[in-house]
């Protein structure tokens, strides 16, 4: 079994008990996680739905700090899936959020991401991250 296998196994198990103890907070770490794990592997619908699952929680109990960086990691699988324009909107917020939170590095890197979208060509990929498997 590889790291990313033994990874999805721990959060899963770790989503499964804080479920269990209605841990919002714990629920939607596991589910970015997860989101970061099948993206990776190239699993990129999975990698939406889990990213999608952590924002809902996310904004259930108000964490700002870590939807910011769930939206700029939910691009990736977007862009992967060559669904461009679903990258740029989640981008975007992620870039808001980051300004309205004063991290101008993470608005930087992502308005990086963001030229990378306009560039011709093949270019959106190199965005995306690992595209050995297809979904």
């Amino acid at each position: 079994m590889g790291d990313l296998d033994r990874a999805r196994d721990h959060c899963r198990e770790a989503l499964r008990s804080s479920t269990e103890h209605d841990d919002l907070d714990c629920m939607a770490n596991a589910e970015g996680s997860l989101g970061f794990i099948e993206h990776h592997r190239g699993h990129h619908s999975r990698a939406i739905d889990h990213y999608s699952r952590a924002l809902t929680l996310y904004d259930t109990y108000g964490d700002l700090y870590l939807a910011a960086e769930t939206y700029e990691h939910l691009g990736h699988p977007h862009a992967a899936l060559g669904h461009y324009d679903h990258a740029r909107n989640a981008w975007l917020q992620a870039r808001r959020m980051y300004r309205q939170q004063g991290r101008d590095a993470d608005d930087a890197r992502v308005h990086l991401q963001l030229t990378s979208l306009d560039m011709p060509g093949d270019d959106q990929r190199q965005v995306a991250g690992p595209t050995h498997a297809t979904e």
